[in-house]
């Protein structure tokens, strides 16, 4: 049996969204287990440490927002949301979800989410230790430092501040930034790329409100400033 391209928790309280879910991810090669309970989910992601949680906003016990806020305490584990067509994805976003996507869930869509946020843990570059005044971004352990002291990433922020640290002073809009490190094309809010910004300036930045490190070029996108 050919080894798996990484496993994959599916939480989700409706059996046949589950069974829809786990048979595609199946057939795309991943190892998929399911819990339909918010306190249930928290002590399976604790036992198998999933590479993935795909995770339902409405659980029994623990809703999907407060198991996110668990999950988050581990730094390896990425997080795709699901929603309601009224859920706003802003709010998941800002507390660590790595993506969003809204019901009905498209099988094919959902696929090539997964694909595109364990593909980037997968990406090995060329460069393992970026340093820049005091910010220090290990790429191979995905591990940041702030004037020696650690700092704690979801795996989204890593990727897209290692990305512009790569890419020192060059200029990517929004749409760039979600086809280049999100790893689609830009169908989704712009707004995902802004609230990352935001979270990751409250984690390495001395001043939020004053970045030196994380620029905004007003009417071009972001930069980063070694």
């Amino acid at each position: 049996m050919p080894q798996a391209r990484g496993s994959v928790l599916v939480v989700v309280d409706e059996p046949t969204t589950v069974q829809i879910i786990s048979s595609h991810l199946d057939q795309a090669g991943y190892a998929t287990s399911s819990s339909a309970d918010g306190h249930e989910a928290v002590a399976v992601i604790n036992v198998e440490k999933p590479d993935l949680v795909i995770l339902d906003v409405v659980l029994p016990g623990l809703d999907g927002l407060q198991v996110m806020d668990r999950i988050r305490r581990r730094e390896h584990t990425a997080v795709i949301l699901v929603g309601g067509e009224s859920a706003d994805p802003v709010i998941g976003l800002r507390l660590g979800a790595d993506d969003h996507l809204s019901k009905p869930i498209v099988p094919a869509e959902l696929v090539a989410r997964v694909q595109a946020v364990l593909r980037r843990r997968d990406h090995q570059p060329l460069q393992s230790v970026i340093a820049a005044h005091g910010l220090d971004i290990d790429t191979r352990a995905r591990r940041v430092t702030v004037r020696g002291e650690p700092v704690h990433l979801t795996p989204m922020e890593f990727d897209l501040l290692a990305f512009l640290a790569r890419h020192p002073q060059r200029v990517f809009s929004r749409a760039e930034l979600l086809e280049l490190v999100w790893g689609w094309r830009p169908y989704i809010e712009s707004s995902t790329v802004a609230v990352h910004v935001r979270r990751l300036r409250t984690k390495v930045e001395a001043d939020p409100s004053r970045p030196t490190r994380l620029k905004t070029v007003w009417g071009a996108g972001y930069r980063f400033d070694p």
